[in-house]
């Protein structure tokens, strides 16, 4: 396969060297052709026209070129993208206690824009780049061969398509997808709406998270979740503490909310009551809760505010206390995996694109300073360096 070459400026060649998986437009040199169409595939070279890596190429997007593989005898061609998706989906074979899973990962899996998710028979993809746009047929056929889902659900959103000039869409692909999809998780079942819900349904990578809850929340103790989402957790927390005793959510958001409240509906759930609120100002009275929790929120909030939110935390927990916190952490240096340093390496101008405009926090030294005595510390490498820290109320 003859692909047209494009030259890239020296510290992009050394990322990618480095297995990195952007070229970003300003580190574009030279290219053959560069009015190749959107989703081209394309060889990319070093000065003195070394093969790099191959590429999709998309002259209308910040990332012009994302790599699909530093191997020169594996262009981006049917075959390779068959092999790509029979390594990634047997990556996910050892994910056991759940029929929801995400079976193929985009760059991570070594396929850029693709996102593939199972809900027990059926199959929800997003196709994130135009070089996979390009391929959907073929990606369509080699899931259907590898797996026989009832259905594939195409849930290509307009925040990820509308960088790569790509419309939204949302459409069934092949055979019939639900309204809702029933899945198991740990023994517990879940209702997935894989048409509105967020993502592709459901929050498959909080996974940890959920555990989390179910190991540190007892029956009958007063909980607050702050940040409800959509409900998945909410739905978790009230499941553990017990029909008998009321669950407190909170959430910035009208729409968050009314989701929430359908997905507690489905579940069957009234004993929570949820509310709109500022989590700077809890509409709660001193000392009301046992337990507090709050997942993916300090790391999106301004850092002047993270004093203030943690203090109220502190106000509404009872002395002794537990506060549960979940977000995007980093941690020293010698401590981090490769993936946390590719995201301390990648250029600031990709981090709020890749991690949807949060950036990680120190959380140890945050809650400490808050009042808190931190018992436990987890920290989750994958698929976004997330740290879970339960502490105290000091």
């Amino acid at each position: 396969m003859t692909l047209p070459q494009f030259l890239i400026a020296a510290p992009a060649a050394k990322r990618i060297r480095n297995h990195d998986c952007w070229v970003f437009r300003d580190e574009l040199l030279r290219g053959d052709d560069e009015a190749l169409p959107p989703g081209e595939p394309v060889e990319i070279v070093d000065r003195q026209g070394a093969f790099l890596a191959y590429a999709f190429y998309n002259p209308r997007s910040h990332i012009v070129l994302r790599i699909t593989g530093l191997a020169q005898e594996s262009p981006p061609d049917r075959r390779w993208l068959e092999q790509r998706l029979r390594a990634a989906i047997a990556r996910r074979e050892a994910l056991r206690d759940t029929t929801a899973k995400r079976l193929v990962f985009s760059e991570a899996d070594g396929v850029p824009g693709l996102i593939v998710d199972q809900y027990a028979e059926y199959l929800v993809v997003q196709v994130r780049s135009a070089g996979i746009d390009r391929l959907r047929a073929e990606v369509i056929e080699i899931l259907q061969a590898l797996l026989q889902p009832k259905g594939i659900l195409e849930r290509s959103d307009k925040e990820f398509r509308e960088e790569e000039g790509l419309p939204p869409a949302t459409q069934v692909l092949a055979g019939t997808v639900p309204a809702r999809i029933r899945i198991e998780e740990d023994g517990l079942q879940f209702w997935v709406d894989p048409y509105e819900g967020q993502k592709t349904g459901f929050y498959l990578d909080q996974r940890d998270t959920r555990r989390c809850v179910r190991e540190r929340i007892r029956p009958g103790e007063r909980v607050l979740e702050v940040a409800v989402g959509p409900g998945v957790t909410t739905v978790e927390i009230a499941r553990r503490v017990g029909s008998s005793t009321k669950v407190h959510g909170l959430d910035l958001s009208p729409g968050m909310l009314d989701r929430a409240r359908a997905r507690l509906r489905s579940e069957r759930i009234d004993h929570v009551d949820l509310r709109e609120g500022d989590a700077r100002r809890l509409p709660f009275p001193d000392k009301s809760f046992d337990v507090l929790y709050n997942s993916y929120m300090l790391d999106l909030i301004p850092l002047a505010e993270l004093s203030p939110v943690l203090a109220e935390f502190r106000r509404v927990l009872t002395p002794g206390g537990r506060l549960a916190l979940v977000n995007l952490s980093k941690r020293d240096e010698q401590d981090r995996t490769w993936l946390e340093r590719l995201y301390s390496a990648l250029p600031t101008r990709a981090v709020p694109f890749l991690l949807g405009g949060c950036r990680p926090v120190v959380m140890d030294r945050l809650v400490r300073n808050a009042g808190f005595d931190v018992g436990t510390r987890e920290y989750l490498a994958w698929p976004i360096p997330s740290e879970i820290v339960v502490a105290r109320r000091g």
